[in-house]
C-alpha cells in the first residue's frame, strides 16, 4: 500500500495531467496553465512535477497562416522491464528521443547507466533522453492508475497492428533473454500483443521490436489528431 503522501501526490499528478489534456486544443490556455503549474511545482512538498510537462510539443507560427493546431500534447511511453544489454537500452533511448516518447526502466537493470557501452550506443543524445527509473513495474503503474499498458510477447495471439493505440499508452517489453514474466502475461492476457514473424526467427532484437511497435503506435495516435 502506498504511503499517504504518495497517494496525495498521485492524485494531484493525475488531476493536473487531465487538466493539461483538457486544454490541449487551446494554445493560450495551455501556456497559461503550464506556467501556473510550474509555479505550483516550485512550492510543492512533493518535488518536481516535470513529468507533466516533458511532453512532445508542437508550436506553429500563427503569422505564417498555418491552420494546424497551435499547441498539441503527445506522449507515448516505452517500458523496459529488467533490460540486460546496454547497447539495446542505449539505442532504444535514442529511438524514444527521436519519436518524442518517454523511456521507463524497471529495475533491476543488468548494467550501470554509466557504462561506456550504453553511452556509446546512445551517442551524445543520452543527456537529452527522457528516462525514468522505477524499482518495480507496480511502482510505475501506481502513478498512472488509469494508464493503458500493452505487453509485447511472442506468446500472444493478438497482433499489434490490430490495436487502436492512443496518446499516453505504455508499451511494455521484457528482458532480452526471457521476455516478460509468465505470471504477468497470464494476468494481462487481454493486453498482450505480438509482432508477427516467421517461426524460424524465434524472436526479434529488443531495440528492433521497440522501434516497430513505437512507430506504429505513433502513426495511430497521429491519425486520431
Amino acid at each position: 500500500m502506498l504511503p499517504a503522501h504518495s497517494v496525495v501526490k498521485v492524485y494531484w499528478l493525475n488531476l493536473l495531467h487531465y487538466s493539461v489534456l483538457l486544454t490541449r486544443k487551446d494554445w493560450v490556455s495551455s501556456v497559461l496553465l503550464e506556467t501556473y503549474l510550474r509555479m505550483l511545482a516550485r512550492r510543492s512538498p512533493f518535488g518536481d512535477f516535470q513529468e507533466l510537462f516533458h511532453v512532445e510539443r508542437s508550436y506553429r507560427n500563427p503569422i505564417a497562416g498555418n491552420s494546424a493546431a497551435l499547441h498539441t500534447f503527445q506522449m507515448l511511453h516505452v517500458v523496459l522491464v529488467e533490460p540486460e544489454i546496454p547497447p539495446n537500452t542505449g539505442n532504444i533511448a535514442r529511438l524514444c528521443l527521436a519519436a518524442g516518447a518517454r523511456l521507463h526502466l524497471v529495475e533491476p537493470l543488468g548494467f550501470s547507466l554509466d557504462e561506456k557501452a550504453l553511452r556509446r550506443a546512445g551517442m551524445d543524445y543520452w543527456h537529452l533522453c527522457d528516462v525514468k527509473r522505477w524499482s518495480s513495474l507496480d511502482e510505475l503503474q501506481a502513478t498512472v492508475p488509469y494508464g493503458r499498458f500493452f505487453y509485447f510477447t511472442t506468446k500472444s495471439s493478438n497482433t499489434y497492428w490490430n490495436e487502436e493505440f492512443r496518446d499516453q499508452d505504455y508499451l511494455v517489453f521484457g528482458r532480452e533473454s526471457r521476455g516478460l514474466p509468465e505470471s504477468l502475461l497470464r494476468e494481462q492476457a487481454a493486453n498482450c500483443l505480438k509482432i508477427p514473424m516467421m517461426p524460424e526467427a524465434r524472436s526479434l532484437n529488443l531495440a528492433t521490436a521497440v522501434g516497430i511497435a513505437l512507430y506504429e503506435a505513433k502513426r495511430r495516435v497521429r491519425s486520431l489528431d
